[in-house]
């Protein structure tokens, strides 16, 4: 069931031209400002962007603008999680064998993912109470797993990408916002009005 969500979701993703992605990011951008009060100043963790995803590059230029520190993930193979390293600059980027943007290999630069205040988390379908389903390799539901319930997990996909309810596992665990190009759907699982 998951995977013939995730076709569909991909499916009517992909339609999408490249300005329509452009533009509906810029509406997510907008709106993810309207968090500025709880996202200035924080350690955020956020991913960057591929083929049809969310555009990240200039939420990540606004999030250094207001003082934030920025973390990116790598894939361990090894371990087959997330390994989470500072964000510099795109320069400093190659490409994965996948084709995904990351840090260049250096042990001696993962971070600790409990200095983490805010996970920014892509995915392929998010349902209105907060669950995602991802690309499969549980590399965020592992991430939610370590961080626990005291960093915001925000969300960003397209409108075409909600559907009322997603199947979940035990492991699931729901984001506290979802922001779309449309709306930001909030999940109340925790008040996070002292972060």
């Amino acid at each position: 069931m998951k995977n013939k969500l995730r076709n569909e979701a991909f499916k009517k993703r992909n339609q999408l031209n490249q300005r329509e992605i452009i533009e509906k990011s810029k509406k997510i951008l907008f709106l993810l400002k309207s968090f500025e009060e709880k996202l200035i100043d924080k350690h955020v963790f956020i991913f960057i962007d591929f083929k049809t995803e969310v555009k990240t590059l200039d939420i990540i230029l606004y999030l250094k603008s207001i003082n934030c520190k920025i973390f990116i993930p790598k894939i361990n193979s090894v371990t087959k999680e997330m390994d989470i390293y500072p964000y510099t600059s795109h320069d400093d980027l190659i490409r994965s064998k996948y084709g995904i943007l990351e840090p260049k290999s250096n042990n001696t630069l993962v971070i600790n993912p409990e200095i983490l205040d805010i996970v920014i988390t892509p995915g392929v379908v998010f349902d209105k109470e907060g669950y995602r389903i991802g690309y499969g390799g549980g590399y965020y539901d592992r991430l939610f797993e370590n961080i626990g319930d005291k960093v915001m997990k925000i969300a960003v996909g397209f409108e075409l990408q909600v559907i009322d309810k997603v199947p979940r596992d035990s492991y699931d665990k729901a984001v506290d916002y979802l922001i779309t190009e449309n709306q930001i759907y909030f999940f109340g699982q925790n008040e996070r009005n002292n972060i």
